[in-house]
This record gives structure tokens, sequence and C-alpha cells, in this order.
């Protein structure tokens, strides 16, 4: 998303870091305000799904170590446990 020069004076000035705005405006919860704007705003609902979230990747992470896939030209043809 492109950021106007305010923007990033204001992101400097609260303290907020970009990688914050893309956290907001892709997790976060839109809300439409007048002349076609749109507010991205994150909840504490918006934080505990998110964390939720976070915490079955890590999960999957933990479940995959050990793990292969053998693939052909894009195609997986077979899984197997490496250890």
């Amino acid at each position: 998303m492109i950021v106007s020069n305010h923007a990033v004076a204001r992101s400097n000035q609260r303290g907020i870091p970009l990688k914050i705005l893309n956290l907001i405006i892709e997790m976060g919860t839109p809300i439409r305000k007048p002349g076609g704007a749109i507010e991205y705003y994150f909840r504490k609902k918006d934080k505990i799904k998110l964390q939720k979230e976070l915490k079955r990747i890590i999960q999957n992470i933990d479940k995959a170590e050990g793990d292969a896939v053998l693939t052909i030209n894009g195609k997986i043809i077979t899984v197997y446990h490496r250890n």
C-alpha cells in the first residue's frame, strides 16, 4: 500500500512503525467512514484471534520437524519422515 508523506510523518511522531501499519490493515477490523474512507482498527478481539492463529502455526512447525515432501515438476509425489 502507498503511504502518504503525512502518514509517514504521523507514524514517526506517534512511534507507530510501518510494519505495524501493515499488520493493522491486514489483520484489523475495517470500518467505513464518510467520503469512501476506511479506518482499520486493531481490536483486542483481533489480537486474540491472531495470537490463536500464530499458536496453531507454531504447533504445525513443531509437527513438521523432520518431515519431508518429494516433488517432481511441481507435483507432490510422496511425503515421509526423514528421522
